[in-house]
């Protein structure tokens, strides 16, 4: 077994060591929670994966590449002023979004995680990102159209 596979059963392993305490079995199987479990863990692996970036140095870059390096710190500034926001928020809020938005989870996931109404959960996010952008003043894109 390579060290990624090993990495990923650990993952796996602590998980579900560390969750044991929600399972229901009259929610579902064994099968159907460690299940859960291990493909919340492998999305999550996938997705890290998508977002390490290559390493390169700025000699060998093309001038396309680096002006593509330029938008990444522009977009990177953009991405620091929602982190600062989102920090201002309380901390239900903020754990909400984080979920959403950082780890990518559905909102009923983040529904059964928190133990919350999906009503309740829709709502935060929905308030979480007007209030976001309210506070860096991004137009929204459902009022022009």
């Amino acid at each position: 077994m390579d060290a990624d596979a090993e990495d990923a059963v650990q993952d796996v392993l602590i998980e579900l060591w560390s969750s044991a305490e929600r399972f229901n079995p009259e929610a579902g199987s064994e099968v159907t929670f460690v299940s859960t479990i291990t493909r919340r863990r492998m999305i999550d692996r996938l997705r890290k994966k998508k977002r390490t970036p290559g390493i390169s140095t700025i000699d060998d870059a093309p001038e396309a590449a680096l002006a593509q390096q330029g938008e990444s710190l522009n977009e990177h500034a953009e991405v620091g002023n929602v982190a600062e926001t989102l920090s201002e928020m309380d901390m239900q809020q903020q754990q909400i979004l984080q979920l959403s938005i950082y780890e990518g989870y559905s909102h009923s996931e983040i529904a059964e995680q928190l133990n919350m109404p999906l009503g309740t959960v829709k709502t935060k996010v929905r308030r979480g990102l007007i209030h976001i952008r309210e506070q860096l003043e991004i137009e929204n894109p459902e009022a022009t159209s």
